[in-house]
């Protein structure tokens, strides 16, 4: 990630080994981290995901990348390295707002062995915590395709995309030129696969450079920052980040699934799900300005990741007016179960009909939990296993005491709660659930504030 010992944005591999953690403090010199992602690869390997949020883990703010972390005998060691890095500040900048934010990452496994981390990128400055990203998606239609919109004018970032000048070109030779609207032909800028900046000439391509927030340093100009030529249209993007060596190398490319009239889409970290059908089921959610309407949604992939669908929202009822981060899993007769984050202090959950785009009513278990916090979902035949926060007391206050609720699904679908495994009685917070073998699941969950995500292993027998 450096060019002449000038840092660009891209992935970075790090050497040698973590034992027993994913992410131990420090791992590519990193503090703190949040969000867990986990799942089982098809040749047995798990591979995990997380927010690095260096010194500043409570924040959902600038300077926060994308790591990763492979391990091949059952979490025991790990090897970790950074899919998504923008090096636009050291860490965590001294103003939240100076910095680019890759922020809740969901791996999957494609069918034909890909894997893929979707996880939602802020230009510099633009989270759901302080600038509140834009209405629509940020690309234009240009004959019939949809191009990624560029201005030259950061003061016009909040205006509509469609009155930009530029646009994104086709890549050739790792290269996309940027082209000017007016008369379709190329500017002298073109772009790497890292949104990073060049400028064209017969000598070939050129890296604009900028200083770094806080250091003054010089690195490569990028797409998402404020202090380049050229930006992007101020709202919250989904990058699909996908490899095909086991994150030994890493494209990225945006992924256009908002509408119109929707601000923060953001995906629902964690993991994604692949049906018994081979279909990738990636859940989402849309937030309003004032967070006063949540609502999720999921979205489909037929062709291992290339092309994507969208669901209907899940419906609100007076008892569960909102829905928000959420984990679908499969049904033994195919249905897709979809559990999400209210503010109801119970498990809610809902059925979705892929033939008809209907959601069922949702309804909420009657299980007490602190709901207003992310959890895991697995399903193993008629069970049905979820990681969440107790809390404390009647009203579940805190991100703690980590459960894993194990329901059964009768012949009628209905969720019976059969067994309740203790995972900690410390802080728990997000969290997710991954298969190791028959008789093992795995946990990984962070500890919010205090910047920890720690990997368990906890003894459930499927056998029975």
């Amino acid at each position: 990630m450096e060019l002449s010992g000038i840092k660009k944005a891209g992935f970075y591999p790090i050497d040698g080994e973590t034992y027993g953690q994913p992410f131990p403090e420090g791992v590519g010199g990193c503090a703190g981290f949040r969000i867990p992602g986990l799942i089982k690869l098809s040749d047995g390997a798990l591979f995990a995901t997380t927010d690095a949020r260096y010194d500043c883990p409570g924040e959902d703010c600038g300077g926060i990348d994308t790591m990763f972390a492979l391990s091949t005998d059952g979490g025991e060691r790990w090897t970790a390295g950074y899919a998504a890095y923008f090096p636009d500040s050291l860490g965590t900048p001294g103003d939240l707002r100076d910095a680019t934010i890759c922020i809740d990452p969901m791996p999957v496994e494609t069918p034909d062995g890909t894997l893929h981390i979707f996880v939602n990128l802020g230009p510099t400055g633009v989270t759901t915590a302080l600038k509140w990203p834009g209405a629509g998606s940020g690309f234009i239609n240009v004959e019939g395709v949809r191009r990624l919109a560029v201005t030259d004018d950061l003061a016009h970032a909040d205006s509509s995309p469609e009155s930009f000048p530029y646009y994104i070109g086709d890549p050739s030779d790792g290269f996309s030129p940027v082209i000017d609207r007016a008369n379709g032909e190329n500017t002298g800028f073109a772009v790497d696969g890292f949104f990073n900046l060049y400028r064209v000439s017969a000598d070939g391509f050129e890296a604009l450079t900028q200083p770094q927030t806080d250091t003054g340093s010089r690195i490569v100009q990028n797409l998402f920052y404020r202090d380049s030529e050229l930006h992007v249209y101020n709202t919250m993007y989904t990058l699909q980040v996908s490899s095909e060596d086991r994150g030994k190398t890493w494209n990225w490319r945006l992924v256009s699934i908002k509408l119109q009239d929707e601000t923060g889409v953001i995906s629902s970290p964690g993991n994604g799900l692949v049906t018994s059908d081979g279909v990738v089921v990636l859940p989402f959610y849309a937030m309003d300005p004032d967070i006063s309407v949540l609502r999720s949604f999921l979205v489909f992939s037929e062709d291992n990741g290339n092309s994507f669908f969208r669901s209907s929202y899940v419906p609100s009822v007076a008892e569960i007016p909102n829905s928000s981060e959420s984990k679908p899993v499969e049904l033994p007769d195919g249905t897709l179960r979809l559990f999400f984050r209210s503010s109801t202090r119970r498990i809610c959950y809902a059925d979705y009909d892929r033939t008809e785009n209907l959601w069922s009513e949702p309804k909420a278990l009657p299980v007490l939990v602190h709901s207003d916090c992310n959890f895991g979902a697995l399903a193993r035949g008629d069970r049905i296993f979820i990681a969440y926060a107790r809390g404390v007391g009647a009203c579940a206050r805190s991100r703690s005491h980590g459960r894993i609720y194990v329901f059964r699904t009768d012949e009628h679908k209905k969720m019976l709660l059969y067994d309740v495994f203790p995972v900690t009685d410390d802080a728990f917070s997000y969290a997710v659930l991954a298969d190791v073998d028959p008789s093992t699941l795995a946990v990984l969950y962070d500890t919010c504030a205090d910047g920890k995500v720690i990997f368990k292993k906890i003894a459930a027998d499927s056998s029975e």
